[in-house]
């Protein structure tokens, strides 16, 4: 049995039927969908010592369909607007909705729900749960109006990498208009003289299994029906990932990010003196006096409590009140919603809950007990935000 090509084909018959107004119900479609999904892992246990051709297919093909997808929603008219103004309130009526242009979305259709997702982390359990949760499935078979919105961070300290990758890129294939991803700071890394070089330090006491492009590195390495190439191509497609998302109602408007604001510049009049526009938010040119860029600060940066070291000369920094009261007036936004910390609670608020952060890997509870055998963060009660029709943001709990 050729499982890449029924693979392929089923996902190409969902997404077929679906267009086409195939579904009466969203169980057939969930059904449906995870049935497409599960084919390829059929008969696999042992991925170290069995023929993992048709898994480097399907996975393959998925990143090269999503980033044409990524690359079809580029916007030239969003481009000219986000070069030409610094303040999303000044433009908002004016972007192409659902578009985007500098690794930034720009949703501006009143009519849509969303739905923030925060970090993954390799677990699709979780995965699982926030569509279950939001109802995903009823929802795209009823052509409801229903946007989710993945903040990054979706592999390493997991248990299931490609599990978790699979789903989400065959959700973006399957589902372009209704699925959205954000880069995190997990989301990358390169190859230095045919080895894998991290974003993110991986602690001496953690595995490499834990670590994706170790893991792949190694599994390609044992087994050679799993090609090396294929980190070149995971590499490509969080490349292809974008950065920022302004979701504009008519009372407010939301920035998300995976991390947090531009590092401030200080001994000058402003902060953000240096920003000039909405583009700037995601120019690599623009580095500060660790030569970081500002897209590492927007990925790897945290709100600081009272007393926090600021940490001003690390790659992870804190910025202060003042610090993001000055970009949210500069940048026009309400509210910034985020991920990248793993709150116990799933969620946390900041700023007069002007600034929250949202974690969606966790422990998922059946009576007493955690279920979730694929999560790192099993203190974590883990949350989605919702933000309704009318601009409100509300939270969800993954285990009511």
């Amino acid at each position: 049995m050729n499982k890449y090509k029924n693979t392929v084909d089923r996902m190409d018959k969902v997404k077929f039927d679906l267009e086409n107004n195939g579904y009466s119900n969203g169980k057939d479609l969930e059904l449906d969908f995870f049935a497409s999904n599960s084919l390829v892992w059929e008969g696999l246990n042992d991925l170290a010592h069995e023929d993992l051709n048709d898994l480097y297919k399907v996975h393959e093909f998925l990143i090269s369909e999503v980033c044409k997808i990524h690359n079809n929603e580029e916007d030239h008219s969003n481009m000219q607007l986000f070069s030409n103004n610094l303040n999303i309130r000044d433009i908002k009526e004016h972007l192409e909705d659902g578009k985007r242009a500098f690794n930034t979305y720009s949703f501006n259709d009143y009519d849509w729900d969303y739905y923030v997702i925060g970090d993954i982390h390799s677990d699709s359990i979780s995965t699982k749960k926030v569509l279950e949760k939001i109802e995903f499935f009823n929802k795209a078979a009823k052509k409801e109006k229903i946007r989710v919105i993945f903040v990054g961070d979706y592999v390493d300290r997991g248990k299931e990498h490609f599990k978790t990758l699979q789903l989400i890129l065959s959700l973006k294939y399957i589902f372009p208009e209704n699925i959205y991803l954000l880069r995190g700071n997990h989301d990358g890394g390169y190859m230095e003289n045919g080895k894998v070089k991290l974003w993110v330090k991986k602690p001496e006491s953690d595995s490499e299994d834990d670590w994706f492009l170790l893991y792949m590195y190694n599994l390609a390495n044992k087994n050679a029906t799993f090609k090396l190439d294929i980190i070149n191509k995971y590499l490509k497609l969080f490349d292809s990932l974008a950065n920022i998302a302004f979701i504009c109602h008519e009372n407010i408007n939301i920035m998300v990010a995976h991390g947090g604001i531009p590092r401030p510049r200080k001994g000058e009049s402003r902060y953000y003196g240096y920003i000039n526009s909405i583009s700037d938010l995601t120019n690599e040119n623009i580095k500060d006096h660790l030569n970081k860029t500002i897209v590492n600060n927007m990925m790897w940066s945290d709100p600081a409590v009272s007393g926090d070291d600021l940490r001003e000369n690390n790659t992870r920094f804190r910025f202060l009140e003042e610090h993001f009261e000055e970009f949210r007036d500069l940048i026009g936004f309400d509210i910034f919603i985020r991920g990248h910390q793993a709150e116990k609670k799933g969620y946390r608020k900041f700023f007069n809950d002007r600034f929250i952060t949202v974690f969606s890997s966790g422990m998922l509870l059946e009576g007493n007990k955690n279920i979730n055998k694929e999560t790192a963060y099993k203190s974590v009660n883990p949350k989605i935000l919702k933000v309704n029709k009318e601009g409100e943001i509300l939270i969800l709990d993954m285990n009511d």
